[in-house]
């Protein structure tokens, strides 16, 4: 209503939307957004959109702000439990820091800061879990490496959700792998898989 305007206040504009029409309307509003050059503070509990749109992201836990940064600083370095779970799927390992580390079943997450003894949770992304077909007639695992067998698998289109039992697990991992990665033998639980942690996904908080 109020033309050309210097700042934007949208809180929660695209949430009555479906899908589809959503990421059109996003678009068409950044585009108008760079047209104008106007600035536009967006409240949104979408971390997709979050990311999408945000030049920068202000994150905000129980009233407080939790970490401020571009949307790649918040997704590739978080500062905390919550940020890393606010924007990907996790899985989350309570453990103690010995030499640096706190050891999960996947293998040991590194951690700073907190000294050894200290209580901490090491989390791993569901898709930073490298999952691959175990290779028969191999016994010896090489170094990071832990097996495991599918125990549930469901496709949501471009990508398979996978749950693995893995030895010493209280819980089964939850990874996300591209379709068509791996074979029907191995998501119907068939034959075991192994399993390694791709380090840019995996972080280790103190508690």
């Amino acid at each position: 209503m109020a033309p050309r305007p210097g700042v934007l206040l949208m809180d929660e504009p695209f949430s009555g939307l479906d899908s589809r029409l959503r990421d059109y309307v996003r678009e068409e509003t950044l585009g108008v957004l760079r047209e104008t050059r106007a600035t536009a503070l967006i409240v949104t509990h979408d971390p997709e959109e979050a990311l999408r749109m945000g030049d920068q992201i202000a994150l905000l836990h129980n009233g407080q702000v939790e970490q401020i940064g571009t949307g790649s600083d918040l997704f590739y370095s978080p500062r905390s439990l919550f940020a890393a779970e606010f924007f990907s799927e996790l899985n989350i390992f309570k453990g103690r820091v010995v030499n640096g580390r706190v050891d999960t079943p996947l293998g040991a997450v590194p951690i700073q800061g907190t000294e050894d003894g200290s209580n901490a949770v090491a989390i791993v992304r569901s898709i930073a879990v490298d999952i691959k077909p175990a290779m028969k007639g191999k016994k010896k695992l090489a170094k990071g490496e832990v097996s495991g067998r599918i125990v549930g698998a469901h496709f949501s289109g471009e990508h398979d959700h996978i749950q693995v039992g893995v030895s010493g697990a209280e819980t089964l991992l939850n990874v996300k792998v591209d379709t068509g990665v791996l074979p029907a033998a191995i998501l119907e639980g068939r034959e075991d898989v192994v399993l390694s942690i791709d380090h840019t996904g995996a972080f280790a908080f103190g508690l």
